[in-house]
């Protein structure tokens, strides 16, 4: 028999998978993966001779790119939205400049001269699904700005 209260909450709530990111797993491996590879750099960071300004600006934006990815994975509002949009613009010039425009100078990145290898491919790959990551919790992430103040 069907209950007709309307004063009654519903018995099942909105499924909540509804609310995550197309290939939701993926993308939490993808912050697992860089949360691994920030904390590896954290420790060696300190060890790294011949670092460059362009260096601490790279840990630097990484750092706060990682945390966006966990916002994005998980759905969670961190900071505000404004300041996502704005982080994805400045992360996108400077990934930009520190992975394209700083190997063509032949300047050292993190202490070693670049080579032209598998390793460049992957660092492109990975800064491209950053970015992609970082665009949508800035742009089309509703569910986790839902609750925000900000959106």
């Amino acid at each position: 028999m069907t209950d007709h209260d309307p004063y009654r909450p519903p018995r099942s709530g909105p499924d909540p998978s509804d609310d995550l990111p197309a290939f939701a797993g993926l993308w939490r491996f993808l912050f697992w993966f860089s949360a691994l590879l920030m904390s590896l750099a954290l420790i060696g960071f300190p060890h790294i001779e011949n670092t460059t300004v362009f260096d601490y600006i790279d840990f630097f934006v990484s750092s706060i790119a990682t945390v966006g990815l966990f916002g994005f994975a998980y759905q969670k509002p961190i900071s505000s939205i404004v300041f996502w949009r704005w982080f994805f613009y400045g992360s996108a010039i400077e990934g930009l400049f520190y992975s394209l425009l700083l190997p063509a100078t032949g300047l050292p990145r993190y202490g070693e001269e670049m080579a032209f290898d598998g390793w460049y491919v992957f660092e492109l790959v990975y800064m491209a699904l950053i970015l992609v990551a970082l665009y949508r919790y800035a742009y089309r992430s509703p569910a986790a700005w839902r609750l925000s103040r900000d959106y």
